[in-house]
């Protein structure tokens, strides 16, 4: 009788056993696990610290030279340098709200916007204006942009003056 117990009690805990295996398959359940990451975007310029949609430049337009004068035009290679980040295609844009570039000492003379002109990653030029201009396009990552400045000169109404441009670049999506 004693071993016949131990028979049913060992035959019983080996059907629980496999009970608990059965339910603990028939228990068991898949979770879908999903997140969503935004969209960022900064730019800056230079090595600054700070970073935004936005950043604003003052480039102030030197005097020219002779040599200068003669070829119609100022130029200076990678004036500046926009720190691009982005986890999306980005475009950086370039605006004024100024007028124009400033008057002339002697009060004759008003230098167009359109005589300041620029470019990324030894691109094509693009002229100044108050409307967003395209200036450069990439996929996500980390870009270094380097952008080169060109004022034109005309020598025939040409007068020293204190010219400068007040620059906005924007970044957006592509």
């Amino acid at each position: 009788m004693k071993k016949a117990s131990f028979l049913v009690l060992g035959v019983l805990f080996i059907v629980l056993l496999r009970a608990g295996d059965v339910l603990a398959v028939n228990a068991s359940t898949t979770v879908k696990v999903c997140w969503r990451i935004p969209p960022f975007q900064s730019l800056s310029i230079g090595s600054s610290g700070g970073s935004s949609k936005s950043v604003i430049s003052t480039y102030k337009i030197s005097q020219p030279k002779k040599e200068e004068l003669l070829r119609g035009y100022m130029e200076e290679k990678q004036a500046i340098t926009l720190t691009v980040v982005s986890n999306i295609p980005w475009i950086v844009q370039v605006r004024t709200n100024n007028e124009n570039l400033g008057v002339s000492f002697d009060k004759h003379y008003v230098k167009p916007l359109n005589d300041f002109q620029l470019r990324a990653e030894k691109s094509r030029y693009i002229t100044l204006s108050r409307e967003n201009k395209d200036l450069a396009k990439g996929e996500k990552g980390v870009r270094r942009l380097k952008v080169d400045y060109k004022i034109l000169i005309d020598r025939a109404n040409y007068r020293p003056g204190n010219y400068r441009a007040v620059l906005i670049y924007t970044i957006t999506s592509d």
